[in-house]
């Protein structure tokens, strides 16, 4: 259970599910696998770029986080504007390693108590104490785009500060789709 009043505390101390850790190329002969653990999907440098929640028939809204980041600045950060803790999971790394994910009544319980983040509008606007945590730290949406074509799912990974309003045009390079806006 995480501790009370969140000041000083760091995110890598909160209540963090254990996770299975999977190589983008080894998530699809896993996914069914997880059934009882998060499962964070990693490219080849390491970095999560996906998480897929036990039981979920639907991928959840994933931030990247470190570890080492203070509780409420890091929960200034824009990528918790959208925040739906039974929907998120934060993927808690030290050192390209996945710690964890911090997610449910435990994130949704230091987002509450946290003074940062009650400064925190939710949709619109920054944080009043105009402090975020340092580059490279702070934390992000990372997704995989759900474009279909003929078939084929695009899957570009893309990092966002925050939900975008307006999707963006995808960054795929892929010769196989055709151009196309990014899909949630």
């Amino acid at each position: 259970m995480p501790r009370e009043g969140n000041s000083g505390i760091r995110v890598r101390d909160q209540s963090l599910l254990s996770a299975v850790v999977v190589g983008r190329n080894q998530a699809e002969d896993t996914e069914s696998a997880a059934s009882d653990q998060w499962l964070v999907i990693v490219d080849d440098s390491g970095i999560p770029i996906d998480a897929i929640r036990p039981g979920a028939s639907h991928r959840p809204l994933v931030i990247v986080a470190e570890g080492n980041l203070d509780v409420d600045e890091a929960l200034t950060a824009p990528a918790f504007r959208d925040l739906e803790a039974d929907d998120t999971g934060v993927v808690v790394v030290e050192d390209r390693q996945v710690l964890g994910v911090w997610t449910g009544a435990e994130l949704e319980r230091a987002v509450t108590t946290s003074a940062a983040a009650r400064r925190l509008p939710r949709g619109r606007g920054m944080a009043t104490n105009g402090r975020l945590p340092g580059v490279p730290g702070i934390p992000h949406i990372t997704r995989t785009c759900a474009y279909v074509e003929h078939g084929a799912t695009c899957g570009a990974v893309h990092s966002f500060p925050k939900k975008p309003r307006a999707m963006p045009a995808c960054a795929n390079n892929s010769k196989a789709l055709a151009a196309h806006t990014f899909v949630w």
